[in-house]
């Protein structure tokens, strides 16, 4: 009975999505959700023009809970990573992306990787010569294709209205923010490259603070899916293409694959989506002392942007989707044991198999760890059960909260 929620008291005048950084002043720094929008814009305000998406100006913010305050870093001119800030009075710029792959290092500093955007350029300006609609582009003006017929300073009633031409990009950076300092109040980046562009990467920081990012998929890659099996090595603190290496090939060619440290420093990378566009449940063990990629054991179900988490001695691998019928939402957790990666299984979430209650899967949602024994998710996107007893996305976002607890005196 007692109050477990209360209102920040916080406006949030930006859209941001994805999880939250800690920084070490207890400020939060968090992620626009914009990824279409007009590179070319410099407008710090801008409003959608004839359904086109915004220029999309903010590229990150930092909230400040105590102060209440929301304090807003632009995107760089034209996207380019380490470029000056739109507002010309700012200190620091990020760049606008989506899927990529965001981690938090020990020291704090955060790092972003690859992603792919749209850039949509503005409409086209709708005019009227010799009765003709005619669509502008700057001074280069073209007829319209069949011709249509329309009245003087009617243009924008008789000319249908037309979308700006769009390029999707998939990216290459790296930017590793630093925290605010007394010389930096927004705080700092350092853009690295990777070699290859690519989005829905999979990064994680090593026990002796390098980062290994693994496959993705890009316009390299192999494939329907465009995926890769090759991997890079970065050395956070390292300057230029010193930092990065290539490598060992993975067993599979995968992405939107979940990562996790185990207790005796290797890496255990579970399912994401193969080279052919299907989930799977394959998983692999990384080892740093010997640089190879061996196999681990196979998940019970397949299963892509699933969440690890720490649990008492376990490593869960919470929810996700499968593609299938239609994003196919899992109701279900994978269990393997912290220290050394060994499967126990699957456990359901929300319900047990065989009973009439009503369940449901979860994908997209925030999983947070309470204390070493306790984990808690909460939102993202619910399933509903068709009629071969599967979870298929509904399109509704969830308002359900699940705590897990690990219970020593029963090993539950």
């Amino acid at each position: 009975q007692c109050k477990c929620w209360r209102l920040s008291g916080i406006d949030m005048p930006y859209k941001i999505g994805g999880v939250l950084y800690q920084l070490p002043d207890g400020r939060l720094l968090g992620f626009s959700s914009v990824f279409v929008f007009n590179k070319a814009s410099n407008n710090l305000d801008p409003k959608p023009t004839g359904g086109n998406p915004t220029s999309g100006s903010i590229s990150a913010v930092i909230i400040d809970l105590k102060a209440k305050k929301v304090t807003p870093i632009y995107r760089a001119k034209d996207n380019v990573a380490g470029a000056p800030p739109l507002k010309k009075s700012d200190t620091l710029s990020l760049m606008q992306r989506a899927f990529e792959r965001s981690l938090q290092l020990r020291d704090g500093r955060v790092l972003r990787l690859g992603g792919h955007v749209i850039y949509q350029k503005d409409p086209p300006t709708r005019k009227c010569q010799t009765n003709i609609c005619y669509y502008c582009a700057g001074k280069d003006c073209i007829p319209s294709d069949p011709k249509i017929a329309c009245e003087d300073g009617k243009a924008d009633k008789d000319c249908p209205f037309k979308k700006g031409t769009s390029a999707f990009t998939v990216l290459n950076d790296i930017e590793i923010y630093t925290p605010p300092d007394a010389k930096n109040p927004k705080g700092s980046v350092k853009v690295l490259k990777m070699p290859t562009a690519r989005s829905s990467v999979g990064a994680i920081e090593m026990p002796d603070g390098k980062v290994l990012i693994v496959g993705g998929w890009g316009p390299k890659g192999e494939g329907k899916n465009q995926n890769y099996n090759t991997t890079y090595i970065l050395d956070p603190n390292k300057e230029g293409k010193e930092a990065i290496t290539n490598g060992p090939r993975t067993l599979f060619y995968r992405e939107d694959h979940a990562m996790a440290v185990l207790k005796d420093k290797r890496i255990l990378v579970t399912g994401g989506t193969n080279l052919n566009g299907v989930t799977i449940n394959t998983c692999e063990y990384y080892d740093p002392a010997q640089g190879i990629f061996v196999h681990a054991p196979a998940m019970t179900i397949t299963r892509e942007d699933h969440v690890p988490m720490p649990l008492g001695p376990w490593l869960l691998f919470i929810g996700g989707e499968s593609q299938g019928k239609s994003d196919l939402i899992r109701n279900s957790v994978e269990i393997f044991t912290a220290d050394t990666g060994r499967y126990i299984g699957p456990q359901f979430l929300f319900s047990a198999v065989g009973t009439n209650e009503s369940r449901t899967g979860a994908t997209d949602f925030v999983a947070v760890s309470l204390d070493p024994n306790t984990v808690l998710i909460a939102g993202g996107q619910q399933g509903l059960q068709d009629r071969d007893g599967e979870y298929i996305s509904s399109g509704r976002g969830s308002t359900r909260t699940l705590i897990f607890h690990y219970r020593q005196d029963t090993k539950k």
